[in-house]
C-alpha cells in the first residue's frame, strides 16, 4: 500500500512541477477542434444557400478534421512528443534535481515509470476532451453523431498509439543525453537518420545508374524511411487515406513502443548521475554517432555539388567539406569546447574516406549496376516495356463514385503505368531475346558512358534518352531510331531485377520484330487480345475527322464477338513491317456497360461541373473517359473492316482533295536557324504535294510510322449540315509528309 501511495504522490508532484505542459496542450487541443469546428459550423450556414448543402459540406469537413487522416494532427502530436519527451526527463540535465530524484526511497524503475506515464497522461486527457466536446459540438449542429463517434474513436486510438512511439523515441534521446539542446539535437537524428541516408542512397540511384528504375527500388526504399516513427506514423496515415487496412501498422507500432521502452528503462538503469550537463551520457555511443552523422553529412554535401557541376572534383570537395564541418559541430556540442574540434582526427579521416568509397562507388558503378545481366538458365521468366511500341496503349478502367480532392466524381479512368501494368500481366519465357535486347541497352550506357564528360554528364544522358532520332554514334546512319525499354527478370530463385535501358531500335529491329511475335508480349502489352466479348456491351469506331463516335449498340452479343475475335486475329497478325507501310485509318473500341454509363455522363459538360460556387470542373482532375481503350484500325484488317462495313459503318477515307482551300508547311530550313512558313493555294501547286487528307492524329496510333519533322496544316471548305449549296464553313486539319517523302516543291522554297 505504502508502494502504491508513493507512487501517485510522485505522479501527482510530477504533474505540479509540469503543469504548464498539459495545459498548453489542452489549450490548443480546445482552439483546434471545438472552437474551429464551431467556427466552420457558422460560416457553412452563412456562406451556403440551403440548410442541406450546408449540412453536407459541414459534415465532411468535420468528419475530414476529427479523423485520423488530419495531417495538421500529424504535426500536433510529433511536436507533443517533443515537448513531454524531453520535459518528462529534464531533471536528468541538472546534477542537483538528478542527486534529489535518485535520493529518493524508490526503485529506478519506479521512477522512470512515474515520469514516463505522465508524459503519456499529459496530451491524452486534453485530447480526449476536445474530442469529445467537438462531438457534441458537430452533433447540435446536425451532423450524424454515430459516424463521428466512430471517426473520433479511431482517430484517437490510433494517433495516441504513434504518439507513444515518437513520444518514446524521444525518452530514449533524453536517456543517452545529458542537456536538453542536445536532447532535442539527438531526437531528431532517432527520428530523421534513416529517412535522410535512403533518400540520399535513392538519389545516388538516379544520378549515377543510367538503367535504374525507381520503382523498383520504391519497396526497399520505403521500408528504410519507415525506420523512422514519424516517417512510420505519416505511411499509416496515408494507409488510411487510401482506405487500406492499418492494424497490422498499428500493432507494429505498439511492440516497437513497447521494445523501445523496455530500451529506455535499460539505459535509465545504467545511466550514471554524473551524465547530468553532459552532451552525452554514455562515452560509448559518442564515436558511433559521430561517425554516422559524419558520413551522411559528408555524402549530401557531396550529392549536393555533383548536382551543381556533375564535376568528380566538385563532388569530392563537397564530401570533405561537409565531413570536416560536420564533424566539428559535433566535436563542439560533445564536448563544449572548440579547442577540441580536432580531437579525433582518425574518426574524421575515417568518416570521410568512408562517404568518398560510397559516392565514388556509385560514380563509377563499382559493383556494376548498369552492367548487370543475368545468365539465361538463371531466369525463369522476363517482361519487357518498349515504349514507342506501347506508348498510345491505355492500361487502366473506368471506376466509379470516386473521390478526387475531397469530392465524388462518378465516373473516372484510373490508368497504371505500362511498365508496371506490363510487368504485372507478362512471363515471357524467350528468355534468350530479351537478354539480347539487354545486352543492346547495356552497350548503349557504356558508350554513353564513355562518352560523359566531368560537366554536364546527367543533363547529357537525359538528352540522349529523350532523343527519338538522332546521328548514330558508330556513324551507321543519320537516322537512328531510339527508344526507352524497361526490363524485368524473375530469377529461378524467386529475386526480381528490373533496368531501364535506351534501345537502339534501328540496330535491334530484328530482335524487335522477334519480340513483337511472342504472345506473352503482345498479352501483356495490349489489354484488347485478353478482353472478354462477354464483358461488352457495344463497339465504337471512330474515323479521322469525324465527329463523335460511331457506336453499334444494336449488335447481337454474337455479333460483338465476331468482331472482337476477329480484330483480335488480325491485329496478333500484325508486323512491325506492316506498321512502316500502313499508317491506320480509324480507331475501334470496345466498351463495357460502366464505360457507356461514362461516356454518356462525361458527354454532358453540365454532368461534369460541380455545383459549387467555385464552378469545380471534374474535367480537368483527371484523363478524358471518352478517348481512352481505343485500337487501330489498319488497311490490310480486311475482315475487320468488312465486318464493319457489313453494320453500317464505312471505314472509306474521306474524300478531301476537291475542297482544300490552301496547305500551310511550317519548319526549320536544313542546316540553319531559320523558320520558315510557306503557304500554297494554287490547286496544281496543292496536287504537287501529294496525299493531304491523311490524318497526322491517327500516327499516336502507330509507333512505327514516321514522319517528317515539318507542320502541315491543310484548310479545306466544309458544308454544312444546314448550309445552302453555295454556302461552308472553312475547317484547319493537321497533315504530314511521310518520311523521306517531302514533296520537291516544298524542298525548292525551303531551299533544301
Amino acid at each position: 500500500m505504502t508502494s502504491k501511495n508513493l507512487y501517485f504522490k510522485l505522479m501527482r508532484e510530477d504533474w505540479k512541477n509540469r503543469l504548464w505542459a498539459p495545459a498548453l496542450i489542452a489549450l490548443s487541443s480546445f482552439f483546434a477542434y471545438p472552437v474551429l469546428l464551431a467556427f466552420l459550423a457558422g460560416k457553412a450556414y452563412r456562406d451556403w444557400n440551403t440548410a442541406a448543402e450546408a449540412l453536407k459540406w459541414f459534415s465532411q469537413e468535420a468528419v475530414n478534421w476529427i479523423s485520423f487522416e488530419n495531417g495538421v494532427a500529424v504535426f500536433f502530436v510529433v511536436a507533443v512528443s517533443l515537448v513531454c519527451g524531453l520535459s518528462s526527463f529534464y531533471y536528468l540535465t541538472s546534477r542537483n534535481r538528478v542527486d534529489f530524484y535518485h535520493s529518493l526511497p524508490v526503485r529506478r524503475e519506479t521512477l522512470f515509470l512515474v515520469h514516463y506515464v505522465d508524459g503519456i497522461l499529459m496530451p491524452a486527457i486534453p485530447y480526449a476532451l476536445a474530442l469529445a466536446v467537438s462531438v457534441i459540438v458537430c452533433a447540435a449542429n446536425g451532423v450524424n453523431p454515430d459516424v463521428l463517434c466512430q471517426t473520433a474513436v479511431s482517430a484517437y486510438v490510433l494517433h495516441m498509439i504513434y504518439y507513444i512511439l515518437c513520444y518514446t523515441t524521444v525518452v530514449i534521446a533524453s536517456m543517452m543525453t545529458g542537456h536538453l539542446v542536445v536532447g532535442f539535437f539527438g531526437s531528431m537524428v532517432l527520428m530523421f537518420y534513416m529517412p535522410v541516408a535512403a533518400s540520399l542512397i535513392d538519389s545516388f540511384f538516379g544520378s549515377f545508374f543510367l538503367s535504374y528504375y525507381y520503382p523498383d527500388q520504391t519497396s526497399l526504399l520505403e521500408n528504410c524511411i519507415r525506420i523512422s516513427p514519424v516517417m512510420e506514423y505519416i505511411h499509416t496515415v496515408s494507409l488510411y487515406g487510401d482506405q487500406k487496412p492499418v492494424v497490422m501498422a498499428a500493432v507494429t507500432a505498439v511492440i516497437a513502443s513497447v521494445v523501445l521502452a523496455a530500451a529506455a528503462v535499460f539505459l535509465y538503469k545504467k545511466r550514471p548521475s554524473e551524465a547530468a550537463g553532459k552532451a552525452m551520457a554514455f562515452a560509448v555511443s559518442q564515436p558511433i554517432i559521430r561517425i554516422l552523422i559524419t558520413v551522411v553529412a559528408g555524402l549530401g554535401i557531396g550529392d549536393f555539388f555533383w548536382s551543381l557541376q556533375q564535376s568528380n572534383g566538385w563532388m569530392a570537395f563537397g564530401v570533405v567539406c561537409g565531413s570536416v564541418i560536420s564533424h566539428c559541430v559535433i566535436e563542439s556540442i560533445y564536448h563544449f569546447d572548440f579547442r577540441k574540434l580536432f580531437s579525433h582526427k582518425g574518426q574524421l579521416a575515417f568518416s570521410t574516406i568512408a562517404a568518398l568509397a560510397i559516392l565514388f562507388s556509385f560514380r563509377f558503378d563499382v559493383f556494376g549496376y548498369d552492367t548487370y545481366l543475368p545468365s539465361a538458365g538463371k531466369v525463369e521468366y522476363a517482361t519487357a516495356d518498349i515504349s514507342d511500341l506501347n506508348n498510345w496503349v491505355s492500361y487502366g478502367s473506368v471506376l466509379e463514385n470516386q473521390e478526387i480532392n475531397g469530392r465524388n466524381v462518378p465516373y473516372v479512368y484510373e490508368s497504371s503505368s505500362s511498365e508496371v501494368y506490363i510487368a504485372e500481366h507478362m512471363q515471357c519465357t524467350d528468355v534468350n531475346t530479351i537478354l539480347n535486347l539487354a545486352a543492346s541497352g547495356i552497350e548503349e550506357n557504356r558508350k554513353r558512358r564513355a562518352e560523359w564528360t566531368q560537366s554536364g554528364a546527367r543533363e547529357a544522358a537525359v538528352a540522349y534518352e529523350a532523343a527519338d532520332v538522332t546521328e548514330d554514334p558508330d556513324g551507321e546512319s543519320d537516322n537512328t531510331r531510339y527508344t526507352m525499354a524497361t526490363i524485368s527478370y524473375t530469377l529461378k530463385s524467386g529475386r526480381r531485377i528490373v533496368r531501364n535501358y535506351t534501345i537502339n531500335m534501328t540496330k535491334n529491329y530484328e530482335l524487335i520484330k522477334e519480340l513483337w511475335k511472342n504472345e506473352a508480349f503482345q498479352k501483356a502489352s495490349y489489354p484488347i487480345l485478353t478482353a472478354d466479348a462477354g464483358e461488352m456491351v457495344n463497339v465504337r469506331y471512330r474515323q479521322s475527322r469525324s465527329i463523335g463516335d460511331r457506336s453499334l449498340k444494336d449488335l447481337t452479343a454474337e455479333e460483338r464477338s465476331e468482331l472482337l475475335k476477329t480484330y483480335q486475329q488480325e491485329f496478333t497478325g500484325l508486323t512491325l513491317d506492316q506498321m512502316k507501310e500502313e499508317m491506320p485509318m480509324g480507331l475501334i473500341r470496345f466498351t463495357t456497360e460502366t464505360d457507356e454509363k461514362a461516356i454518356a455522363w462525361w458527354n454532358n459538360r453540365e454532368n461534369r461541373k460541380n455545383t459549387d460556387k467555385d464552378g469545380w470542373d471534374y474535367y480537368y482532375y483527371g484523363e478524358d473517359i471518352r478517348d481512352q481503350d481505343f485500337y487501330p484500325v489498319y488497311p490490310s484488317f480486311t475482315k475487320t473492316i468488312a465486318l464493319l462495313e457489313q453494320y453500317g459503318v464505312s471505314v472509306k477515307k474521306e474524300e478531301l482533295s476537291d475542297k482544300i482551300i490552301s496547305v500551310t508547311v511550317r519548319g526549320y530550313a536544313p542546316k540553319t536557324d531559320s523558320y520558315q512558313e510557306i503557304t500554297f493555294t494554287d490547286l496544281e501547286e496543292i496536287k504537287a504535294l501529294g496525299d493531304m487528307t491523311r490524318n497526322e492524329r491517327m500516327l499516336y496510333y502507330d509507333p512505327m510510322y514516321e514522319e517528317e519533322d515539318l507542320t502541315v496544316e491543310v484548310t479545306v471548305a466544309d458544308k454544312t449540315e444546314k448550309a445552302e449549296e453555295e454556302d461552308s464553313v472553312e475547317n484547319t486539319y493537321n497533315s504530314f509528309f511521310r518520311k523521306g517523302e517531302i514533296p520537291q516543291i516544298v524542298k525548292d522554297r525551303m531551299g533544301y
